[in-house]
């Protein structure tokens, strides 16, 4: 197969697999629609350019292992990302929007119900403020963007046993901040009938 073919296929798979997901993860990071997807376009700028800059392998060899060849360019696609991210933060100062988190659709269909989850998502918020960037960032690739320690390490720039130090103490001290929040809030019935 032509490698410019191939570099283009591989191109459109990241693209369609992973183009909302970084989208969520930058604007995780700048908290800025906009700016998240500024990022996210320059990042695929970036990864065509690299894809038509690599050497290729001589006719008939296989170009990487299938599957962790693909990893291999979605860990340098988030690393890209991220990047991009902290240069814009390092350019502007931070702003803080919570309204599409406070704009999440409620659990319940009464009003009661939809204002104890909008309690609860800002209680959730200000606990995670109180996490490292760090341990909020692991926390967000692991749970939101669902990648492996090793891709995560990769992304960071860390090693596999510290993206593991971070979820653990980052989750261990987000439970210890949220249980006496989640005690607080009533998850039963609002006297109404459903």
């Amino acid at each position: 197969m032509n490698p410019d073919t191939t570099d283009a296929i591989l191109f459109q798979e990241l693209f369609s697999t992973w183009e909302s997901k970084l989208l969520l993860y930058t604007k995780s990071l700048v908290d800025d629609t906009e700016s998240a997807r500024d990022i996210v376009q320059e990042s695929f700028l970036k990864l065509a350019k690299a894809l038509r800059q690599r050497e290729h392998p001589p006719a008939g060899d296989a170009d990487g292992e299938g599957g962790e060849h693909r990893r291999r360019w979605t860990a340098w696609l988030f690393t890209v990302a991220r990047n991009g991210a902290l240069d814009h933060l390092r350019k502007r100062k931070p702003l803080i929007r919570e309204e599409a988190l406070m704009s999440l659709p409620s659990v319940g269909p009464t009003p009661r119900r939809a204002l104890e989850r909008a309690e609860l998502v800002d209680r959730v918020l200000q606990c995670q403020k109180r996490l490292t960037r760090s341990q909020r960032e692991a926390i967000r690739l692991r749970f939101q963007d669902e990648l492996s320690y090793k891709e995560i390490a990769q992304v960071m720039n860390i090693s596999v046993t510290n993206v593991g130090f971070l979820l653990h103490v980052g989750l261990k001290r987000l439970r210890e901040l949220l249980k006496e929040e989640l005690q607080a809030v009533p998850f039963g019935n609002d006297g109404g009938n459903l």
